[in-house]
């Protein structure tokens, strides 16, 4: 798979029942038809809630640093668990 663009893109595209991979005759696949969508879900999870950055900060470990990428996945994991998603 390419960037974490298209990786959003297709899923997208497979939320919507559509086949990723399939190929208009413009030569473009269908998930291409869904970047913008995956840009504005990205623009929107880049501006985080007081939730999210609650679990961001809640996550530091004894000495309050913490990876980034835990940050990161804890602010994301508060909007599937407000959704009711595991």
């Amino acid at each position: 798979m390419g960037t974490k663009l298209e990786e959003c893109a297709r899923v997208l595209c497979k939320a919507a029942g559509k086949n990723p991979d399939y190929v208009w005759t413009d030569g473009k696949p269908e998930w291409t038809m869904y970047v913008d969508n995956a840009r504005a879900v990205i623009r929107c999870l880049m501006e985080p809630d007081e939730a999210m950055m609650d679990a961001g900060t809640d996550c530091d470990n004894v000495d309050g640093n913490a990876p980034a990428g835990m940050h990161f996945v804890a602010m994301l994991q508060i909007v599937l668990d407000e959704a009711g998603e595991e």
